[in-house]
């Protein structure tokens, strides 16, 4: 344990200081035409919405990215599959929503995120009220003998249907989704561990199947001695926390040969400590937030004619659509100009399939905000340009968890523990006195010291017996 101590320590640094210099590690590859934002663009949200995250963020302490992103998690929950877009005839957009939030270890990361979530689960714990009451009505009427039965109307076995749950357990999933056809919201407050039981269970079976869930496709699971179970477009979206230095060995573990971790959007802040104040938040703005994800949560599900439930499908104006494919032609181009950097190839065709879902989320959210009572049936061009702002936005944030791995697994690669010690004791800039002051501090000969400082795999050398740290 003390040896995982010593090796930790150094990446969290590292991790810190990548996060400092952030805004100099995003490569300036995105069109011209595009907006490059650095912070949450907030203005992709109605007025009122905004009101309500700076008002968090000034009495709250919630940073307004990470509030941001997890209402749109949020309301990627309360919408599910009551309504999906149609992409160009092409296929059929959800709003299927993977976010990951990375902050420092006593960041306040968790609390945004469950704040978001509070009226979703106060629906469903109202909801458990009622069915725990159908459930006593239905149990009593099992308790009767069968003449009884006979003298008393049929009692069906009621059904809870949640829109959250914190077992990722794919038995339960699909359990859930048969019996909530609307959708799944999985809370992960801390997603590594998450992410590590996927490699863990059934030889990998269960992230094949996630992969799959991300996709809407077909969830049929087959387990010996168990009822099968077989759920059409599944939607679940994934909401979760982690600590910044523990990125390293979650992206290890997460089996990115298959792309799991592409799926993600991330947002990564070297969030500080800060005071708190007397001010309390106003209780009549945050009500707002309430009543509008109320308004998407109360829509009563549409079924068909044989009584299955069916989504609501919603049209991309013209505009909206040429706008859209004109950001996916900009997209399709800096994949190819990247392609031998396969991680960002694949991760810039998940934001390729974000793009519709984001428009999607962003058209309920404004309509819920609104005085209108008419559900939407068009996407159109604002909740469209909101969308690139969006999807922009999270690209910076991929290129962020891409330097973080990158960075860190550089030092990982450092196996001698007293380099590594080294490494982490030196200044961004040094002398060669310097460095063997700090070496022979880590109990290093020497030429030892020269020759690790000389190697510009770690360090650039800058001439005259000076040097600077590339990571």
């Amino acid at each position: 344990m003390a040896q995982n101590s010593e090796i930790n320590a150094p990446k969290a640094k590292i991790i810190t200081k990548s996060l400092d210099k952030l805004s100099n590690k995003i490569s300036n590859h995105l069109s011209n035409n595009v907006e490059k934002p650095l912070e949450f663009p907030l203005d992709v949200f109605p007025k009122v919405l905004q009101a309500i995250v700076k008002e968090q963020n000034e009495k709250s302490n919630f940073d307004i990215d990470i509030t941001s992103s997890s209402i749109l998690g949020a309301y990627s929950i309360a919408i599910g599959n009551l309504f999906k877009a149609n992409v160009l005839d092409k296929y059929k957009a959800s709003s299927t929503f993977w976010l990951i939030i990375a902050a420092p270890a006593g960041a306040n990361k968790s609390t945004p995120l469950s704040w978001s979530l509070e009226q979703i689960k106060a629906f469903d714990n109202k909801n458990y009220k009622q069915y725990f009451k159908e459930f006593k009505e239905f149990d009593n009427y099992q308790k009767l003998t069968k003449k009884e039965k006979n003298n008393t109307p049929v009692i069906q076995k009621p059904i809870f249907k949640s829109h959250t749950t914190t077992d990722s357990t794919i038995e339960k999933l699909g359990i859930m989704l048969s019996e909530n056809p609307k959708g799944i919201g999985f809370h992960a407050d801390e997603i590594k561990s998450f992410i590590e039981s996927l490699s863990r269970y059934n030889g990998g079976g269960d992230l094949e199947k996630y992969l799959s869930i991300w996709s809407n496709e077909t969830l049929n699971i087959q387990r010996v001695g168990r009822e099968p179970i077989y759920v059409q477009n599944g939607n679940v979206s994934i909401l979760g926390t982690i600590q910044t230095d523990l990125l390293i060995d979650t992206s290890k573990k997460s089996m990115d040969k298959n792309g799991f971790t592409d799926r993600f959007l991330w947002v990564i802040k070297p969030i500080k400590p800060k005071k708190i104040t007397l001010e309390k938040p106003d209780k009549t703005l945050l009500k707002k937030y309430s009543n509008a994800i109320n308004k998407v949560l109360d829509i009563i599900p549409t079924l068909d004619e044989e009584g299955y439930f069916c989504s609501n499908l919603l049209e991309f104006s013209p505009e909206s659509e040429s706008i859209l494919v004109n950001w996916q032609h900009k997209n399709t181009d800096l994949q190819i100009k990247n392609e031998k950097q396969q991680n960002y190839v694949s991760a810039y065709a998940k934001l390729e399939i974000y793009i519709w879902r984001l428009a999607l989320i962003l058209e309920l959210i404004e309509w819920s905000f609104s005085e209108v009572e008419t559900i939407p049936t068009q996407i159109n061009i604002n909740a469209a340009n909101n969308a690139i702002k969006l999807i922009e936005y999270f690209r910076i944030q991929l290129h962020s968890y891409f330097s973080l791995i990158s960075d860190v697994a550089k030092i990982d690669n450092i196996k001698d523990p007293k380099k590594r010690e080294l490494h982490e004791m030196l200044p961004d800039d040094f002398t060669t006195a310097e460095a063997l002051i700090l070496g022979a501090k880590c109990n290093l000969k020497v030429s030892s010291i020269k020759r690790f400082i000389g190697d510009d795999y770690y360090f650039n050398y800058l001439g005259t017996a000076k040097y600077s740290k590339k990571y």
